[in-house]
């Protein structure tokens, strides 16, 4: 497994790798990352965590496996799939601090049960997709539900094969899929493949590994919050890696999977929201992991962010993350983060004719002096408001003083 030191990053070297890769707009920050953990009391459990690995919080408690978390485009709650009995699953909805669990779903109590799985909210937060198996759903179709408790479904997608980790694109007009094939010398075969709107057949292969014996397992596709690329697993390499790839399938490039951790098992990539991070589950294979980050662009600057160290068998293990936005309001352009650990300014965001180095600088300031106690409500001709947004985080946004001319700042403040 890759581990790479921690080390502060100079606002300088920043706005020079900015300079070599001109960061898209943004309307929102980085926010914590949700995951299941597995062993602490024998099944699975949602727990969140700042992405610079401190303040873990756990968000369920329940003798059912909770997993396949999923945030709502405002940050504000998850949806997650539970199994509240033996067999079998359902959709809930929480508080981001996991407050007001509630079902979304009654698939097991329908007159032919059934699991509702693999929750995604849709771009809007109005509705939520899953996927249906079992009972009247044995080749596993898409629906979506208002998001209303017990809502009545509707049917997306129905495929002669099941589908997998539904997620609409950011602009409402695609469906990201992983789609079963048969096995091939009894080794599972997927494809990462995308549905136009109304989203009916044919569908359109996005990527699919070589058939070859065997078959080889493309899936878990994410969208990147501007909906120009999809990062999704693959083992076509022997082993699997993470993958990005454009939404109209070129440029295709590989994260992981290179020395030194070329037998690693690289799985579940989520994108931050703004963009420039990917995190994802590590480990020597897939019944062992942990949460990871890296730079989106090219698999970079890994850092390991949870420990699980589960001495049961097959519980070592944290995955399927899942990256919380933080709306700004604004769209700005995200220059990263000014520190990878502890207290400072992350996901720092520079609107209009705002520089990036000022906008660095004045956010290196702002968190300097805050740390010391000292929370300016004006810096530098900015009017600066901070608002609560988690365990010991702050959103900060600067505005102009006395005239609008869309010169903006925005970041997350971590405090010790």
């Amino acid at each position: 497994m890759r581990a790479v030191p921690a080390r502060a990053l100079a606002a300088a070297a920043m706005v020079a790798a900015l300079a070599a890769a001109p960061a898209a707009a943004s309307d929102t920050m980085n926010g914590r990352i949700a995951y299941t953990t597995h062993g602490l009391d024998g099944t699975g459990e949602i727990m969140s965590i700042d992405p610079d690995g401190s303040d873990a919080l756990r968000l369920t408690d329940h003798r059912g496996y909770d997993a396949q978390s999923d945030w709502a485009p405002d940050g504000s709650a998850l949806v997650w799939r539970w199994s509240p009995a033996t067999v079998g699953f359902e959709v809930y909805r929480m508080d981001a601090d996991g407050k007001h669990p509630t079902p979304m779903t009654d698939s097991l109590h329908a007159p032919v049960p059934y699991s509702s799985s693999q929750p995604a909210w849709t771009p809007d937060g109005e509705r939520i997709l899953f996927r249906a198996s079992g009972g009247p759903y044995p080749v596993a179709p898409i629906f979506s539900i208002p998001n209303d408790p017990l809502a009545e479904k509707t049917l997306l997608l129905q495929a002669a094969q099941p589908l997998w980790y539904p997620q609409l694109s950011p602009d409402g007009t695609q469906l990201l899929i992983a789609a079963q094939y048969p096995r091939i010398r009894g080794r599972e075969d997927r494809a990462v493949e995308l549905a136009d709107s109304p989203f009916a057949p044919p569908r359109r292969v996005l990527f699919d590994g070589p058939k070859t014996a065997p078959g080889v397992y493309d899936s878990a596709g994410n969208w990147s919050p501007d909906g120009s690329e999809v990062a999704f697993e693959s083992d076509v390499d022997g082993d699997m890696d993470i993958y990005v790839i454009r939404r109209d399938g070129t440029g295709l490039r590989q994260l992981t999977g290179v020395e030194p951790d070329d037998d690693a098992h690289d799985e579940g990539p989520t994108w931050a929201p703004d963009g420039l991070q990917l995190a994802f589950t590590s480990g020597p294979d897939n019944l062992n992991g942990d949460i990871h980050v890296m730079d989106a662009a090219d698999g970079g600057h890994v850092r390991r962010i949870t420990f699980n160290e589960s001495p049961e068998r097959g519980w070592g293990r944290d995955e399927s993350p899942d990256w919380q936005p933080i709306p700004i309001g604004a769209d700005l352009r995200p220059l990263g983060d000014l520190v990878e650990a502890g207290t400072g300014a992350y996901s720092v965001h520079a609107g209009g004719r705002l520089r990036d180095e000022r906008a660095l600088r004045l956010a290196a300031r702002w968190s300097r002096l805050a740390a010391h106690g000292l929370r300016l409500r004006v810096l530098a001709g900015f009017r600066m408001r901070r608002e609560r947004i988690g365990p010991g985080a702050l959103a900060v946004r600067g505005t102009r003083l006395g005239r609008d001319d869309g010169r903006g700042l925005a970041f997350v403040f971590r405090e010790d």
